[in-house]
């Protein structure tokens, strides 16, 4: 699992935004991974984010590798600073 996680890392697209780092890759299924500490807030906000985060890759992609590196500084986002972030990224993708 590492290695796939590093392989995305290393070759994929690299996509920066206030709160997030994208990394994309490309795969015949959607897979998603997630690098965050506990600078991130508690398990319960952590987990709250991840699964946010999970539902719109859901809701938009359904082939790809994304490891989403998330910025200590992100510990009382909003869900609509997070979809905010997301709608940034949205547009440098395309």
């Amino acid at each position: 699992m590492r290695k796939k996680v590093l392989d995305v890392i290393r070759k994929g697209k690299k996509i920066e935004t206030s709160h997030f780092i994208w990394y994309i890759g490309k795969s015949e299924n959607l897979k998603i991974g997630f690098l965050l500490n506990r600078l991130c807030g508690n398990s319960v906000s952590r987990n709250r984010l991840k699964r946010f985060l999970r539902l719109l890759i859901r809701e938009n992609f359904t082939t790809g590798d994304f490891v989403i590196k998330v910025k200590s500084e992100c510990a009382d986002l909003e869900k609509e600073e997070i979809k905010k972030e997301w709608n940034d990224f949205l547009r440098q993708i395309s």
